[in-house]
């Protein structure tokens, strides 16, 4: 009678290891298969990886955590700093400059009311004046939140660059912003104040 139930106790432990290792290579699969995935997806069509619902897939997840930490308010477009800002992460990797609009805070219209604003980015020097991006319009918000990325390839190198950034509502100039690129700290939030002129 001991023998059987040892039998079938190693039988139950020789399938729940078989069944642990299964699971192992399926999580092993399913985590190799959404980097592949993730992937393709970002370096794709600029259209496909810019897609809003893309974007506040991965995005949002931060930025409602963020909000939800009463310690980290400050890094959120509902920052106790009443000064109008961006918010922007700067990348560059083998010629391609990327800039994430994150936020926007503190921004008003010259009657002070909320815009409906957009940012037109600006690399420059720019002599053919080639290098003009644009962002969707967030609808009347002084705290907007847009998530977008702006790609300018074949940047062979950032000293002597400077990013232009001019937010607009409707043709109406809101504020404006130049970034050196030479100086910039890659890959981190950080916030920029605008001013409230072009230079």
């Amino acid at each position: 009678m001991s023998s059987v139930l040892g039998e079938a106790h190693r039988r139950t432990s020789r399938e729940t290891s078989l069944e642990d290792s299964l699971q192992e290579n399926l999580e092993h699969k399913r985590v190799k298969d959404l980097n592949l995935y993730l992937k393709q997806l970002l370096s794709g069509s600029r259209k496909l990886a810019n897609n809003e619902l893309v974007l506040s897939f991965f995005l949002n997840c931060c930025k409602n955590t963020l909000a939800e930490d009463s310690s980290s308010v400050t890094l959120g477009p509902q920052s106790t700093d009443h000064k109008p800002g961006v918010q922007l992460v700067i990348s560059y990797e083998s010629t391609r400059l990327t800039v994430m609009l994150k936020h926007m805070r503190n921004i008003r219209l010259p009657d002070g009311s909320a815009p409906s604003a957009h940012a037109e980015f600006y690399l420059l020097p720019d002599p053919y004046e080639v290098s003009r991006r644009k962002t969707r319009t967030a609808p009347k918000s002084s705290d907007p939140t847009y998530n977008e990325i702006v790609v300018y390839d074949k940047v062979t190198e950032l000293k002597g660059h400077i990013l232009k950034l001019v937010v607009k509502s409707k043709g109406t100039f809101v504020g404006a912003v130049n970034i050196p690129l030479s100086s910039v700290h890659l890959n981190e939030e950080k916030w920029y104040p605008l001013g409230n002129s072009v230079i």
